[in-house]
């Protein structure tokens, strides 16, 4: 029994620790369905949405067809059409106005060689004086662009273009040739493009035939070709004005083609590559042509998912929790006291009655003094007797102490029972009452901010640490001969295009101007991509840490062997003396900054690696060079 009763007592005291644990169990079972509720919530917005994206490019690609089916339909419905009647009709359609992303509508004509140079002449006898057709190479035949409009600056850099002399324009001209609908072609650069905001481009195309002949068999088609109607298209231009897109919830990246390369990508909006919550891979048939949609969440977007109430629920179930623990461990506490009070009583009982018993030995022993007494002196019987009563009286009164102790006993378990049942009974009331309102605690709205802002800096502070980490481990392999080259022929020019990009939105809100001059043919080199794009980010932080104000310009150019890329700042410049020193690791040209002092360091080891030879042309207060030289490959 006693054992039994040990055993109560233990699970009695545990009883405060397993009640709190199995209800903060029970509400983060709850939180946790409130979360991955509110996610799945998001997700959906979030898929709903990147299909809204997928229709809205598809409409305004159907809707460029139609731009070109008119523009053929007025080719058909003529013998002839001049450059005037042309520019009239493009004028017309208000491309700026009703199809934004078009840099223009144009025809390219089919040109035998042998009517060549009447062709040039009677096209700038139309006041087009310096018209040729390009390039200037022998072919079977040639297309030339006569017409394009609007006129402006951009487009009169296309007029006398032959487009079937490249293989992506050519491809296209072809399928629409062939298939007589509309084409696009894959990735390229366009005429168009002269400033420092080059984009990628493509094409689309629309047939023109003899309309004396029906053209319905392939031999056909090929033999009775007039030319095509066709659209240039700059894809930011493009890309601008999808209403589902124009916020910043949303990361979009274009693969030509339906390869996901850095070689296919036609188009990234953030130029990042953070990792998102949720991302979507969609593919697009555009007019025969597969692109590939890359649809990535932002902070921004992913910051709207609702863990308001959730947050809230596990809060209030952790208090709750808590206040249970206390409830319970005052319980225990309060069993406690009224046990010791007990034993303590029972003491005293205990002591009573073994004090009754000595008292009763005590008068029967006086009793039986008394009574021989009696029988010796029978003269003084009266004064016995009151002796006796006297000696009854207070055995009697002995007893009633001792009935009065026990009846004390019983009323002390009687009180600590109801001292129990009280405090247990308001528990029972008052976890009730919560369960009934706790769909009303949920409404208070005043502790989530602190909470967020907290975990803001945590985040921030994180990323900070892991920057530092990543740093010091990719000059760890790089000590170690352990960084990976993927050498291949690639054109500098795109990577530095790549780099500007990714390197210019950090300028917002400074007094820099960034500059970017490309060498006007593809400057080809043996290298790893990815690896001359850290070395050239790398460079250019450095140029934006320590320019406040003034110019940088990011500049190529080459020679018969070599290809020089140069990047150059108006900054405080570095002292002579600290310039041999500054490719060491470990080493700062500022001991201000705060940098960690690899940044360079790698630098010149992932050139060293490459066969690239870096240099530092810099004077204290009048700014700084950085010259990259790379062996050229011959295409």
């Amino acid at each position: 029994m006693n054992e039994l009763i040990r055993i109560k007592n233990r699970i009695f005291k545990i009883m405060p620790f397993v009640s709190a644990i199995i209800f903060f169990a029970i509400t983060y079972q709850y939180y946790w369905a409130m979360k991955n509720s509110a996610y799945a919530k998001l997700q959906a917005e979030f898929s709903f949405k990147s299909k809204e994206i997928k229709r809205l490019i598809e409409g305004r690609i159907l809707s460029y067809e139609q731009v070109l089916n008119g523009a053929k339909g007025l080719f058909m419905a003529s013998e002839s059409i001049t450059r005037e009647e042309f520019k009239t009709y493009v004028a017309a359609l208000k491309l700026d106005l009703m199809f934004p992303g078009i840099q223009g509508v144009g025809f390219s004509v089919i040109v035998p060689p042998s009517k060549r140079d009447d062709f040039i002449k009677k096209i700038r006898a139309e006041g087009i004086e310096s018209f040729d057709i390009t390039p200037m190479n022998m072919r079977d035949f040639y297309t030339s662009i006569v017409y394009l409009e609007p006129f402006n600056e951009r487009n009169k850099r296309a007029i006398g273009y032959d487009m079937f002399s490249e293989e992506n324009r050519r491809e296209a001209m072809q399928s629409a040739r062939d298939k007589n609908s509309v084409a696009i072609s894959g990735k390229v650069t366009l005429l168009q493009e002269y400033d420092n905001n080059t984009q990628s481009g493509f094409l689309m195309y629309l047939p023109i035939f003899d309309k004396s002949i029906k053209n319905e068999t392939l031999q056909e088609r090929r033999e009775h070709i007039k030319g095509w109607v066709y659209a240039p298209f700059r894809i930011n231009d493009f890309m601008h004005g999808l209403n589902e897109y124009e916020n910043n919830d949303f990361d979009i990246e274009i693969y030509d083609n339906g390869v996901v390369s850095k070689k296919s990508l036609m188009y990234d909006r953030f130029a990042n590559n953070e990792k998102s919550l949720y991302s979507s891979d969609i593919t697009i048939n555009v007019a025969g042509r597969n692109w590939t949609l890359l649809i990535k969440s932002t902070p921004i977007f992913e910051a709207k998912v609702d863990l308001e109430k959730a947050n809230i629920l596990l809060l209030a179930g952790a208090v709750f929790s808590l206040f249970l623990f206390y409830i319970f461990w005052q319980m225990v506490n309060i069993k406690e006291y009224a046990q010791k009070r007990t034993q303590r009583a029972n003491n005293d009982l205990l002591i009573n009655k073994n004090k009754l018993s000595n008292l009763n030995k005590t008068l029967e022993k006086r009793v039986e003094d008394k009574t021989k007494e009696l029988q010796i002196a029978n003269e003084r019987q009266e004064e016995y007797i009151f002796s006796l009563e006297i000696l009854n009286l207070e055995l009697k009164k002995s007893k009633e102490n001792a009935l009065q102790a026990a009846q004390a006993r019983s009323n002390f378990i009687s009180s600590i029972s109801h001292e129990l049942r009280t405090p247990l009974n308001s528990i029972i009331n008052f976890t009730d009452q919560t369960i009934e309102d706790f769909d009303e605690m949920l409404l208070d709205k005043d502790l989530q901010d602190d909470t967020k802002n907290y975990l803001r800096r945590v985040l921030a502070n994180s990323k900070h640490l892991l920057q530092l980490i990543n740093d010091l481990l990719e000059f760890t392999k790089a000590e170690a001969g352990k960084i990976d080259y993927t050498l291949e022929k690639v054109d500098i020019n795109i990577i530095m295009t790549t780099a500007y990009n990714n390197t210019y939105s950090l300028l917002n809100g400074t007094d820099i101007q960034f500059n970017l001059k490309l060498n006007q043919t593809p400057l080809i080199a043996m290298i790893d991509s990815r690896r001359f794009l850290q070395i050239l980010l790398n460079l250019l932080s450095n140029a934006i840490k320590f320019t406040k104000k003034g110019s940088i310009e990011l500049r190529s150019f080459d020679d018969a062997n070599y290809i020089s890329i140069e990047i150059e700042d108006t900054g405080k410049g570095i002292a002579i003396e600290k310039q041999k020193a500054i490719f060491e690791p470990f080493i700062q040209a500022d001991s201000n900054d705060s940098g960690t002092g690899l940044g360079l360091g790698l630098v010149q080891r992932m050139c060293d690696d490459m066969g690239i030879e870096i240099s530092l042309n810099s004077q204290e207060g009048m700014g700084s060079v950085f010259r990259l030289n790379i062996k050229k490959v011959q295409v």
